[in-house]
């Protein structure tokens, strides 16, 4: 009976687990859909991308471009051509595999080969935080150079603690330096922050928490602390700068 009994109880865990495995798939798939939606969705980094952007341009050079991500969401209508720049050749290659650019080039965006006003706009992403503090902002004074309307960059405020690079182990994806939005306002640049500080970066307190719990714990903290963050980025886990070059 005993043996009947401690049978009956694997099986339910068994089917419990069974059952949780599924609806974490569920919720994994869920997420995976919505990012093809994020541009629509308010105080998301591609909707705060998008509102700031300047329509009117034409060009748009994509400086430390990587896989292409958050091109597909700007250009997902092919209003714009975009070039993409990335000194690691896998990600240039799967960039043009995927049809993510127009053109991609490979070089050291220390040393961009534009000339000045080439582009309307110029955007970079994700990209100051892996050069050192002085060359970050000789590479801001390029690009402000290159574009002919608008400069948008994106950057983490402050130490943003690495879990993890992509799977391509790119040696270029260490982190050098730490900005704070007073540095970008210095320069001019309208900043707006995303997300919020150690709570949702890749060893924040969500990342720790089972997905499960991590999802909608996230999706509450977006809509909730999406708006305080938008307009105090200080408190931000990562900033998205605008700066008119006309």
């Amino acid at each position: 009976m005993l043996q009947e009994a401690a049978a009956r109880g694997k099986r339910t865990d068994s089917l419990m687990w069974h059952w949780l495995h599924k609806f974490d798939n569920f919720l994994e798939k869920m997420l995976v859909a919505l990012r093809h939606f994020e541009s629509f969705i308010p105080f998301s980094h591609p909707n705060i991308v998008w509102k700031g952007l300047e329509k009117k341009s034409q060009t748009i050079l994509d400086v430390g471009c990587g896989l292409g991500g958050p091109i597909k969401n700007i250009n997902r209508r092919g209003r714009f051509y975009t070039v993409g720049v990335d000194i690691f050749l896998p990600y240039i290659k799967e960039c043009k595999a995927k049809g993510n650019h127009n053109e991609g080039i490979l070089c050291d965006i220390r040393k961009l080969p534009f000339s000045k006003k080439s582009f309307d706009t110029v955007i970079c992403f994700e990209v100051l935080e892996h050069l050192d503090k002085e060359d970050g902002h000789e590479l801001l004074s390029q690009i402000e150079d290159i574009a002919r309307r608008q400069v948008i960059i994106s950057t983490p405020v402050g130490t943003w603690r690495q879990k993890r690079v992509d799977h391509y182990t790119n040696p270029h994806q260490k982190h050098r330096a730490v900005w704070f939005p007073s540095e970008l306002k210095a320069r001019s640049y309208k900043v707006r922050g995303h997300m919020i500080r150690k709570l949702c970066d890749e060893q924040g307190l969500i990342a720790h928490l089972p997905k499960l719990l991590a999802i909608p714990i996230r999706l509450l903290v977006w809509v909730l602390a999406g708006p305080l963050v938008y307009f105090v980025p200080k408190l931000g886990a990562d900033m998205i700068c605008f700066k008119r070059t006309q």
